[in-house]
């Protein structure tokens, strides 16, 4: 029997558990309970879940527990925990887990240094996924459609004016977490008045009006095309320059429209990846009054609209995740499904 050991960072990480952001904290549960659901569904799986104490005890999965230690905060040495767990068994490891920091490198690393199966793309394409730049720099060596971006520190590059809005991002960032509107002029402003490096880790975007996508993809194997699920939008509201991320609505309305162009992006995507395991999800833009799609972030990781797609279908996405066997034709619903972050 083959065991399934899940780790969500946020419930895994005693310190991260008690301080993280409310909302990554709801995001991190709702996509944990709903894996602990589907892989505990499959036959022949076992499943194992990894969690802190206070998080196995407000939890109280239905499944073992793999309990980390209250000390154990850093996320190479929850890899060495997990690890030694799995060792001399046939054991898999499924991750959720942000870039920011550099978590989600960090325990891919930690554990295939230890010859650890984790089910997740390829370390290169995670590392180079985990920052924003890095990212930026992909997309346009590989051909691909994106928008504008400068390191902070070369905003003068994208030739703005100094009212246009312009979006700011933390490299290593995840969902809308350290993302603002903001003008080149208060760019500026705000790094005269600091120290040398103190934004070095920001990227800017210039604010292209439209409509916030997103697709996911699951790796199939060597040879095999991975498994394109369907176009979902994005429900985003701003508040004081800042968005927040509420879920979304799968599939998105006027799919069916852009399913030529969002199917030979996939194509182009998996292929610049090299998809051969694990999710990915890919935010993408639609500008106003145009059917061409940006990419605006890759995510190599699990994604909240994994909530929505296990509702419009009657597979099991987790016996995907998994590709024991080349998955059949998944049947999705007509009708469409919403799904919210907590």
């Amino acid at each position: 029997m083959k065991r399934i050991i899940l780790l969500e960072y946020f419930h895994a990480d005693a310190v991260a558990y008690r301080q993280a952001a409310v909302s990554l904290r709801r995001e991190g549960r709702s996509m944990l309970t709903a894996l602990m659901a589907d892989f505990g569904a499959l036959p022949n799986i076992s499943v194992t879940t990894a969690l802190c104490p206070q998080a196995a005890a407000d939890l109280q999965p239905n499944t073992d527990v793999l309990r980390i230690p209250e000390r154990v905060t850093a996320a190479a040495d929850i890899a060495a925990e997990v690890a030694e767990a799995a060792h001399g068994s046939e054991t898999h490891v499924f991750l959720i887990a942000p870039e920011i920091g550099q978590v989600l490198i960090r325990l891919v690393r930690g554990l295939r240094r230890r010859n650890i199966p984790v089910i997740a793309p390829r370390t290169e394409v995670i590392e180079a996924c985990s920052d924003k730049w890095q990212t930026f720099q992909l997309l346009q060596r590989s051909n691909l459609p994106t928008i504008p971006t400068e390191c902070v520190e070369n905003l003068s590059r994208l030739n703005l004016k100094p009212t246009d809005r312009c979006i700011v991002k933390p490299r290593d960032g995840a969902g809308c977490e350290g993302v603002f509107e903001s003008t080149p002029k208060e760019i500026e402003r705000r790094l005269s008045g600091s120290s040398p490096g103190a934004h070095q880790g920001l990227i800017v975007q210039p604010l292209v009006a439209g409509r916030t996508l997103s697709v996911a993809m699951i790796g199939q194997g060597a040879g095999h095309s991975p498994l394109f699920l369907p176009l979902a939008e994005q429900t985003i509201t701003w508040a004081s320059g800042r968005p927040r991320y509420r879920g979304g609505t799968v599939p998105a309305e006027g799919a069916g429209r852009l399913q030529s162009a969002v199917t030979e992006l996939c194509h182009q995507t998996a292929w610049t990846l090299q998809l051969e395991d694990g999710y990915v999800g890919i935010d993408l833009l639609q500008p106003e009054g145009s059917d061409r799609l940006l990419i605006t972030e890759i995510n190599p990781r699990l994604c909240t609209s994994y909530l929505g797609y296990r509702r419009l279908t009657r597979t099991n996405l987790a016996e995907c995740i998994l590709h024991r066997a080349p998955a059949p034709p998944i049947t999705w619903n007509d009708s469409s499904v919403s799904f919210k972050t907590d």
